[in-house]
């Protein structure tokens, strides 16, 4: 069955927009928060701005078993309401739990990423996927997914170009959403000032227990932001070498 699945996609970091919108980078004061998407000209009401498959990502609260029961295992739509409940999904042919929504679905998580990293048939991604579960933090998936989709990636390299630089995500990333939101400014006593302008609020992902997650949510100058969970281990062990 598995031989069915395409092996050969599209370039999946080639972004492709209508007439209606472009996407470029934000300038001004929006100039640190990376891509923005911007209307050309005027949409009528009702009209679909924009819609895109996802280079890397996950269903939102994915570790939520009912959630992720009712999404699309790659383009997260709601699978609920489609036909006889579920009649309509498709399923990893592994038997993993994974369920989408359509054939083409199935077939670009594939090739994306879950023929390597499916946990029926890759035991250190089972295992790195439940510590991802106990942190309840999906980053973790995230970050295999897009180091999987390295192994499609054959464009010439620029060794003038620091590696981070020439990822071919690169024309995605922008700085993490906690760094970009900007917090209102409060007036009134110094004590509410003084306690909301100094305070960064602590990034997602931490685990209980966290030694580097303080109470009030702040950084002295100096201090390093550290986002692991204790005894987190490296993804570099989940993926299988190049033709294994």
């Amino acid at each position: 069955m598995e031989a069915l699945l395409v092996n050969e996609r599209r370039n999946p970091w080639r972004r492709v927009c209508p007439s209606t919108v472009t996407v470029r980078a934000c300038t001004g004061d929006g100039a640190n928060k990376g891509n923005g998407l911007f209307a050309c000209n005027s949409a009528a009401a009702g009209e679909t701005l924009f819609q895109e498959d996802p280079v890397c990502g996950t269903a939102i609260l994915m570790f939520d078993e009912a959630c992720t029961a009712e999404h699309c295992a790659h383009c997260t739509v709601r699978l609920a309401g489609r036909g006889a409940g579920l009649g309509e999904a498709f399923f990893c042919p592994r038997a993993c739990g994974a369920i989408y929504c359509s054939r083409a679905c199935l077939d670009e998580a594939w090739w994306a990423h879950h023929d390597v990293l499916c946990p029926a048939a890759n035991e250190a991604w089972a295992a790195f996927e439940a510590h991802a579960r106990e942190c309840a933090n999906e980053y973790y998936v995230l970050a295999a997914r897009a180091l999987a989709l390295l192994r499609h990636d054959d464009r010439p390299r620029d060794r003038a170009v620091p590696p981070w630089q020439d990822a071919p995500w690169a024309g995605y990333a922008s700085r993490p959403w906690w760094e970009t939101m900007r917090r209102p400014v409060y007036g009134g006593s110094s004590s509410h000032s003084g306690s909301r302008s100094g305070s960064r609020g602590s990034s997602p992902g931490r685990c209980s227990g966290d030694s580097s997650n303080r109470g009030s949510g702040s950084l002295a100058e100096g201090d390093e932001r550290k986002d692991e969970c204790p005894g987190s281990s490296s993804i570099s062990g989940t993926l299988p070498a190049p033709g294994g």
